[in-house]
């Protein structure tokens, strides 16, 4: 019989009624338009280089400190609004840095209009223990401020930040941070066209396991579709709320776009599917599904929710911790604390445990590049060192299943440096995710390919998106047939242990087969576990993986991947058509026309080039007849 899915600590308990009936002004919360909505978004980014994302006490005395000068006057900015006709309210999403750690009165005011205050963690919704001064908390959270309609215009919408004093930790003035804004301003549905759609998979009721495939419609013309899950895992949003629909809107680079992240995924796209990497998600009943869908007008609906959907592994199951006992001010430097902090989850069991994942959000991570830092858990694992300076990171880590203990688990911090930021965890702390019984994905496989090269040898390419205890790869070979494989020797390739970074491998067979062989991928653990990966044909002679005619479409991914600058992207076409094959940069803005034409059935390979594009997540979509797919994949440049 599997155990309680949670360990709820006592004062982390969140009641989602209890959110909606006390409403959004008091307490950080971030909800998600309720279905039914339709609505437009208007986002401005902050400038990292002049300071515009840090707002500063106005009335702070300079002769006392003459740095908080630097920072003064706070500066007015701007945000445009093209369509306020049949408005019937309007809110602000914010990614808020708690800054100096106490900062009090934290507001916003669009167009000159009055003050609108920015809520702080609370004790009866955000978890703060009792006794607790939410702002003393360190914190960056995303969180929704009702912005009355009378106080935008149409056009361009000035506004600006405002503090008030500091307590907590002597800095000696109020200082908080953000990093951009999104403007959402809801319509009336009458007045205005918007597509409507659904998610058409899974169904209300049904029962789910891991990597499920999410499919949502739209019953208009639509260019992009966000899928969000709600279920009870880790906070990635920072409020302290944990059942609830997950995204987050933290920039994931200094001075990147605000937009959401660490949602189910996204269809480019009037249609389409996802899969849901649920890998470290706990088992659990009560999970719901619903998709915004954005018409190609810009206008956005809310579908209504799929209820009632049971997340229950084949295999094993997945249980969430929730963090406990994190101070205010959890702040790992050398004058607080002596450098060390400490924060705890309590795991009911580690019998059958055969995974274990950490998450934690961090602000200022790696500060001095990670001198006389560390983090532990338990005492048999000691991190990398992870996190940016000056920045928010989320970072997710896979200790050994040897170093979690059966009670008490502690995540041990600790900084050195006593004249700067050292490590800053952020509310609300630690989360510890354990697998029972089946062991976890190893890795998230992002390409596998092979090509005839120079001289007749076989590259074998391959990527990773996500890596988990991993020592390393063998690849095998079988002559003609794909039952017969053997390990070349000497193909060992080194793999990078745990990480959610991208990473590209390669092998040379330098004495292949004569004829037609298969090759695939032998992925061993840390502790010796062998995971092995479907194979592909290749013939040395004519340098092709497969010389029949295609019996079925297929968008294969790019590859290289992560690229700079070019990469090629495969497909298939299993019968004569228009072809439509385009690259999307993460806005949903198409960035690359690479094939607009009529196409015969067969295999085709194209290149993109992203000179001139920035580093980041892309994604290129085929359509041919009733064929749809999409793929992601990363330029790092």
């Amino acid at each position: 019989m599997k155990p309680p899915h949670m360990s709820h600590a006592p004062l982390l308990l969140v009641a989602l009624a209890m959110v909606l009936c006390s409403g959004v002004s008091a307490q950080v919360y971030f909800p998600p338009p309720p279905p039914g909505s339709v609505y437009k978004e208007f986002v401005s980014t902050f400038s990292l280089g002049n300071e515009e994302w840090r707002v500063n006490d106005p009335n702070i005395d300079l002769g006392t400190y003459p740095q908080a000068g630097d920072f003064l006057p706070n500066p007015t900015l701007y945000i445009s609004v093209d369509d306020l006709s049949g408005v019937t309210r309007a809110e602000a999403l914010l990614s808020v840095w708690g800054g100096h750690v106490g900062t009090t009165d934290k507001r916003i005011s669009f167009n000159g209009h009055s003050w609108i205050t920015i809520p702080e963690l609370n004790t009866s919704v955000n978890g703060i223990p009792s006794g607790g001064s939410g702002q003393c908390y360190t914190a960056q959270f995303c969180v929704v401020v009702d912005v009355p309609k009378e106080h935008l215009i149409t056009g361009s919408n000035a506004f600006q930040g405002y503090t008030g004093a500091q307590t907590c930790y002597t800095f000696g003035w109020g200082q908080f941070g953000w990093y951009g804004i999104v403007l959402r301003v809801y319509y009336d549905p009458g007045s205005k066209t918007h597509t409507t759609g659904s998610v058409t998979s899974p169904s209300s009721g049904a029962t789910i396991g891991e990597f499920p495939s999410v499919s949502a419609s739209a019953d208009g013309s639509a260019d992009r579709i966000d899928i969000l899950a709600y279920y009870d895992g880790y906070d990635t949003d920072g409020d302290g709320v944990y059942q609830e629909y997950h995204r987050d809107y933290h920039p994931s680079t200094k001075g990147g776009p605000v937009q959401i992240n660490n949602h189910v995924g996204t269809i480019y796209g009037s249609s389409g599917s996802v899969t849901w990497n649920n890998n470290w998600v706990a088992d659990q009943s009560g999970v719901k599904l619903l998709a915004r869908i954005r018409g190609t007008n810009g206008i956005w609906y809310v579908t209504p929710e799929v209820t009632g959907i049971t997340l229950d592994r084949s295999s094993g199951y997945v249980s969430f911790f929730k963090p406990y006992g994190v101070p205010e001010r959890m702040w790992a430097r050398g004058d607080i604390n002596g450098g060390y902090q400490y924060c705890y989850a309590d795991v009911s069991t580690t019998s059958d445990a055969t995974g274990v994942l950490l998450h934690m959000r961090l602000w200022n991570g790696n500060d001095e590049g990670g001198s006389g830092h560390h983090i532990k858990f338990n005492s048999g694992y000691t991190a990398p060192t992870i996190g940016y300076g000056h920045f928010y990171s989320y970072h997710e880590l896979g200790p050994p299943t040897s170093a979690l203990y059966s009670g008490t688990n502690t995540s041990e911090f600790y900084s050195s440096t006593t004249d700067h930021h050292g490590v800053e965890v952020l509310w609300p702390g630690v989360g510890v995710s354990v697998r029972y019984g089946s062991a976890p994905v190893p890795i998230e496989l992002g390409s596998f390919a092979a090509a005839v090269v120079a001289g007749g040898s076989v590259e074998i390419t391959w990527t990773t998106v996500s890596e988990i205890d991993n020592y390393g790869f063998e690849i095998q070979r079988s002559p003609e047939r794909p039952d017969a494989y053997q390990t070349i020797p000497g193909s060992f390739t080194p793999g990078h242990g745990t990480t959610l970074t991208p990473h590209s491998y390669s092998y040379t067979d330098t004495d292949p087969y004569e004829g037609v062989a298969y090759y695939r991928l032998k992925q061993i653990d840390l502790d010796n576990t062998v995971h092995l990966y479907e194979g592909i044909r290749v013939d040395p002679i004519t340098g092709v993986e497969d010389q029949s005619l295609p019996r079925h479409y297929a968008l294969r991914q790019n590859h290289p991947n992560p690229f700079n600058p070019s990469t090629v992207i495969r497909y298939s076409l299993q019968e004569e058509g228009y072809v439509s094959l385009r690259v999307f940069n993460i806005l949903g803005e198409t960035v690359g026309s690479l094939v607009q034409e009529r196409q015969g059935a067969g295999e085709y390979s194209v290149t993109f080039d992203a000179t001139g594009l920035g580093s980041g997540v892309y994604y290129y979509r085929l359509e041919s007849g009733t064929f749809v797919a999409s793929k992601k994949m990363v330029l790092l440049k």
